[in-house]
């Protein structure tokens, strides 16, 4: 059965396989690394809200549930010219949005319900600048008692 880290270690390998990311991080931004304030292209993926619905027809047996989830994805670029500096930061989401966007991450989420989406610049902080964005993905579940409780 799907479990969330699954499809965020999917995506952190999407992202990795890009090879325009020096790292990418499941936990944390650079800073708890000790990163130094160098040059530097990376991404964080930390998970953020979910939800479930049922889908199908109640009154027989072909009712499954639909789990809804959002990561928010952190987009980083280190580099001492600003212009540069946010040409490289545009270049990183559009990278993200073209491996991840319509993906079947981990062989899980349902392609069409995965997507990078809702981007926000955060205020620029020399060296560093930053964008956050929402991974939304679905993938089914089948039946009530289905969730991988294995450690």
């Amino acid at each position: 059965m799907a479990r969330e880290r699954d499809v965020r270690t999917a995506a952190r390998d999407a992202l990795l396989a890009t090879g325009v990311f020096a790292d990418v991080w499941l936990t944390g931004l650079p800073e708890q690394y000790g990163q130094a304030a160098s040059e530097l292209t990376a991404a964080a993926i930390a998970p953020k809200s979910g939800r479930k619905k049922t889908r199908g027809d109640a009154g027989n047996a072909n009712i499954w549930i639909e789990v809804t989830s959002v990561v928010i994805v952190t987009l980083l670029v280190r580099n001492s010219d600003p212009q540069l500096r946010d040409e490289q930061l545009e270049l990183l989401k559009d990278t993200a949005e073209d491996a991840l966007d319509g993906q079947s991450l981990g062989g899980l989420t349902i392609p069409d319900l995965t997507y990078l989406s809702d981007w926000q610049y955060e205020k620029e902080t020399p060296p560093e600048r930053r964008l956050t964005a929402k991974l939304t993905y679905s993938y089914p579940r089948f039946g009530w008692t289905s969730s991988d409780t294995t450690p």
